[in-house]
């Protein structure tokens, strides 16, 4: 910012201090910078008209000096000097106000009218005052008399009934007094008491249906024989509900049931994973029946009667399916066709179990690692030939028994026990410690009058566990004989074959059927 020189400092810079203090506002020849002085800074009175230029003179002189005396007329506009002098001859509205005279004719006319109009008296319009004819009304209505359902009120006290008013079924009865209409009666009448506490129903079975209980119970609640359980009945201690679905339930807690409608089987939660429920005492629920003509899968939990009338077939056991779940396999007609049933058996993968004959039957149990493991089969024989024969001997021959000692196997006659070779039934680890009942039934022609017996023989144990004997009285009599005994196989594989003997080395032949349509077979029963 500019400044003047400060006297006894500024040693040295007083000239750059000062010129830049006076540059402020001189220019470098002295002279002053423009704008540097304006109207502000000149004292009235200064300037003089010598001291203006000449056209600012010439336009001062030109300009208007008014009067002292005021602007005359003559000065004016001839525009305005025009309506000066026509304002000099417009109306004067006198002092006392614009009289009559002065207004114009049609204004004076109503004026006058209006001094002849009706003026209202202060105490009211007289009758006399009003046309002839509302007089005549006025004077008809004084002399008329007045009826109220034709009693004159003009004789006096007027004593209405309240048949004159139209409510001639009114009673003066008070609201607690009065009675219902007869159909409101007739419409309670149809009602319950409350105080009847249900027994004044029409129907009470009627009543049931309409309200949907079906059967539901009417015993009491208690916690004894004859009534309905309650929450805290000692007898509900232990009870589940299953829940069916096709996925298992998630957050089980242990021992909740959860029915599997997908494999149709009935699950446990044992704290750790779903498994078939009480599976030491009953298996699932088998559907029997379903025909199957061509290879694939095998449906599970299910009995599948396979035809190969049009070919060998190849049915293969699903894998992957829980410990518990079966499938029972048979073949349905009498083609020398095979029905040959393979996957996982007994923890061996891709191995083979082969139905030849009409009515072979074999069932598979699957395990905990989804093996599968024949349980039971069966052989419905038509005829037995070279493949279901007794060693050395043919279709429909005799079967002749070398003699040997008494009491071979428990059996009190004097001939051994034969295998039927090529009916073998095995019985998987799977069953544990469930009971079995392993059945056998043959169906046979001595050449003569003896005794026959059938026995199962155990041949993992290799013992005789059962046995049936019967006495043929005529030779070549047809005799089925019958024999079962009920097992707990334990753990693994057991397999057990009929076997049969007769006394005095009498010929026997074994067959798949009689004329009596009975069949050969031996096979495992789960209880």
């Amino acid at each position: 910012m500019a400044r003047l020189p400060t006297p006894g400092g500024d040693v040295g810079d007083w000239g750059d201090i000062l010129n830049t203090f006076l540059r402020v506002s001189h220019a470098t020849d002295g002279t002053l910078n423009a704008s540097v002085v304006d109207t502000s800074q000149i004292k009235n009175g200064a300037v003089t008209n010598a001291k203006l230029d000449s056209t600012t003179q010439s336009a001062l002189a030109a300009a208007y000096q008014k009067p002292v005396g005021g602007i005359p007329e003559s000065d004016l506009a001839s525009s305005l000097q025009t309506k000066i002098d026509a304002g000099g001859t417009a109306y004067q509205k006198p002092g006392t106000g614009i009289p009559e005279a002065d207004l114009s004719s049609a204004t004076q006319s109503k004026i006058d009218a209006g001094n002849t109009a009706y003026q209202k008296p202060g105490t009211g319009i007289p009758k006399t005052d009003l046309a002839s004819s509302v007089q005549t009304s006025l004077s008809n209505a004084d002399s008329a008399v007045q009826t109220v359902n034709s009693k004159n009120p003009t004789a006096g006290d007027v004593t209405l009934s309240k048949s004159d008013v139209g409510l001639s079924n009114v009673d003066n009865t008070s609201d607690a007094s009065k009675p219902v209409s007869t159909a409101t009666q007739t419409a309670l009448n149809t009602k319950l008491t409350a105080s009847s506490n249900l027994s004044d129903l029409g129907s009470a079975s009627s009543a049931r249906t309409n309200l949907g209980l079906g059967g539901a119970a009417t015993l009491n609640v208690g916690a004894t024989n004859g009534t309905v359980a309650a929450g805290d009945d000692s007898r509900l201690v232990g009870a589940l509900q299953a829940k069916e679905q096709t996925t298992a339930p998630s957050s089980p807690a242990s021992n909740d049931l959860w029915y599997d409608s997908t494999n149709d089987l009935l699950k446990r939660w044992n704290g750790s994973a779903w498994i078939v429920a009480g599976a030491s005492s009953f298996a699932p629920i088998m559907t029997m029946g379903t025909a199957v003509s061509t290879s694939g899968a095998l449906a599970i939990n299910t009995q599948s009667y396979c035809s190969a009338a049009g070919g060998n077939l190849t049915m293969t056991l699903p894998t992957s399916q829980t410990a518990g779940t079966r499938i029972i396999a048979t073949k349905s007609e009498s083609s020398t066709n095979t029905v040959t049933v393979t996957g996982n058996i007994q923890g061996i993968a891709s191995q083979s179990y082969v139905l030849s004959l009409v009515g072979q039957t074999v069932q598979f149990e699957a395990d905990s690692s989804g093996s599968w493991w024949p349980i039971s089969s069966r052989y419905d024989l038509s005829t037995l030939d070279s493949r279901y024969q007794l060693a050395g001997s043919a279709v429909g021959s005799s079967l002749a028994y070398s003699q040997l000692a008494t009491g071979v196997g428990g059996i009190a006659t004097n001939t051994t026990f034969v295998d039927i070779t090529g009916m073998p039934l095995t019985i998987s680890p799977v069953l544990g410690t469930r009971a079995v009942e392993i059945q056998a039934r043959l169906v046979l022609q001595p050449a003569a009058a003896t005794t026959v017996s059938v026995a199962i023989f155990d041949a993992t144990a290799s013992a005789i566990i059962a046995n049936s004997a019967t006495t043929v009285s005529t030779a070549s009599g047809f005799v089925t004989i019958y024999v079962s005994i009920q097992v707990t196989p334990g753990a693994g594989t057991r397999t057990y074959r009929p076997q049969i003997s007769t006394t005095s080395s009498t010929a026997c032949n074994v067959y798949g059927s009689n004329v009596n349509n009975l069949i050969s077979y031996i096979s495992a029963i789960q209880r």
